[in-house]
């Protein structure tokens, strides 16, 4: 794709001055209204993504199977919304304040009614622990660009409730619990279902089917096997409590209802597959010209780094990394912006303009995407109108020609357009984007490359870098602007004189101190 596709950061213009734990404290309880709120705002941010079954019918059993199951669960009090995903995939997820999904794949892989209904007394388990909120405030104090949620939430306006939720969705907060809550799903499900008149061993065979599935066919379960637990585990740790719910009489296992709904499936048209473009697959977009495609290693069947525009974007937004942006004794010329900020395409008018405080300096970061059939490789730039590590006139030398220090590389000269840059490697789970794991991160300060992975094990030479999420934390340093693991350590505190800029990515670019407090 073209390299000069961006991708928009926020700026939170503060100075950081606190470990995490301190800003911990800041956070408060979450009513029901918010955590209903904040689910509508998910739930809008992921329908952007999904394609939703149009068929009444279809629609209509699963509300009213689903509302059956909510109305004697641990929160009948809440309007939960179901609605069926038109995907062959088999999966189903809950969000925050009870708004749950099922793929049309789970349903048509379901024999009876009571293998769905344990499925969605399941996601409802999710709803009624509150898992999603859980999950919400683990994101928090891992990651201080949710540090204000109380502030946000408390606020109720509706465009913070939504930038909060495009960032929780966007790192994939609601869609992979802990191990302990999907047991506690599990368990409330059973006693749900049970409650509700259905024979709970229908839980028990749906997990022994998708077990089966996975060995016939790994690719059609993936999706479920990276959010939801092994079957395996499930079914022994769920044993003795459905033996003892099934004792109970009267329980259905099948309806006329699920037989006329699955009936239906069969004869409406099947989901439309996600595919690619299709166009040429000798070049892709560079600067310069064309480059075959033969220079990406082992390229996906079908997606050409030319044609899959939406997929690029997709795979940077969900990898982009969070950059400490150090500010030196001229915070201005540190700032992370557009090459054109200042309205044109020249280059050899940024160092003046970048002095003109009438010009705004939104935050943008650059991004190229390639992708295998097992890996995301992923480069970010970050650009800078100004290096001014060797002063503000262009062109002065820190050292002279003569260095008995034997530091003669660090001898620089001021100089206008600096761009430096980050290449995160991910390993993937499956297709979505959501499930990779940064593996490798390689970044360029000045001549080196520095080079690190979430353990710091490999090969010599290898650091250790903090990843969030699937987002790792660098350290830019001010003046120069060399890019590194960001650590905290009195080093790169002392190198701010003025503090610093957090950049993360939320879908639409600010500038540093402009607008609402923290810039979020």
């Amino acid at each position: 794709m073209p390299w000069n596709a961006r991708v928009s950061a926020v700026g939170v213009a503060a100075v950081l001055c606190a470990p995490q734990p301190a800003v911990a404290q800041l956070f408060g309880g979450v009513s029901d209204e918010q955590e209903i709120e904040l689910g509508r705002e998910a739930a809008t941010m992921m329908e952007r993504d999904l394609q939703l079954l149009d068929d009444e019918e279809v629609n209509g059993y699963v509300v009213r199977l689903g509302g059956a199951r909510a109305a004697v669960s641990g929160r009948p009090e809440l309007t939960y919304t179901f609605k069926v995903v038109d995907s062959p995939e088999i999966n189903a997820f809950a969000l925050p304040g009870g708004f749950i999904y099922v793929h049309r794949g789970l349903i048509e892989a379901a024999d009876d009614e009571s293998e769905l209904a344990g499925v969605l007394g399941h996601e409802i388990g999710h709803v009624v622990a509150r898992h999603g909120v859980d999950q919400m405030r683990r994101a928090q104090i891992a990651n201080v660009g949710l540090g204000l949620l109380g502030t946000l939430l408390g606020t109720g306006r509706a465009a913070d409730v939504g930038g909060l939720a495009a960032e929780l969705v966007a790192g994939g907060t609601f869609m992979k619990f802990s191990r302990d809550a999907e047991r506690e799903a599990d368990r409330l499900g059973v006693r749900n279902i049970a409650d509700a008149g259905h024979a709970p061993h229908g839980m028990i065979s749906f997990f022994e089917k998708v077990a089966a599935l996975r060995e016939r066919d790994p690719n059609a379960v993936d999706r479920f096997f990276s959010s939801h637990p092994s079957p395996g585990e499930r079914i022994e740790y769920l044993g003795g409590l459905v033996g003892e719910l099934s004792a109970t009489t009267g329980l259905r296992a099948d309806s006329e209802a699920f037989r006329r709904a699955h009936a239906r499936l069969e004869v409406l048209p099947p989901p439309e597959p996600v595919t690619a473009e299709a166009e040429s697959d000798t070049v892709r977009d560079v600067p310069g010209g064309a480059t075959p495609v033969g220079d990406v290693p082992d390229p996906v069947p079908g997606l050409r780094a030319n044609t899959r525009v939406d997929r690029d974007h997709d795979i940077a937004v969900r990898l982009a990394p969070t950059f400490y942006q150090a500010l030196g004794p001229d915070p201005r010329f540190d700032y992370i912006t557009a090459f054109d900020f200042d309205g044109d395409w020249r280059g050899d008018n940024n160092w003046v303009n970048a002095a003109d405080e009438q010009r705004r300096l939104p935050a943008w970061v650059y991004y190229a995407v390639s992708e295998t059939r097992t890996h995301y490789f992923v480069i970010y730039a970050a650009f800078h109108p100004r290096d001014y590590k060797g002063g503000n006139e262009r062109g002065t030398r820190r050292v002279g020609d003569f260095d008995p220090t034997g530091r003669s590389q660090d001898a620089v000269l001021a100089h206008e357009n600096d761009r430096e840059g980050v290449l995160v490697v991910a390993s993937k789970d499956g297709s979505d984007p959501r499930f990779g794991q940064v593996r490798r991160v390689e970044t360029l300060a000045h001549n080196e490359f520095l080079k690190y992975t979430p353990t710091g094990a490999g090969p010599r030479g290898v650091e250790r870098a903090t990843v969030r999420g699937q987002s790792v934390e660098l350290f830019i340093e001010p003046n120069g602007h060399g890019i590194e693991a960001y650590v905290g350590d009195d080093a790169q505190f002392r190198s701010a004189d003025q503090g610093f800029v957090i950049y993360r990515y939320t879908g639409r670019s600010e500038e540093p101190g402009v607008g609402r407090v923290g810039g979020l």
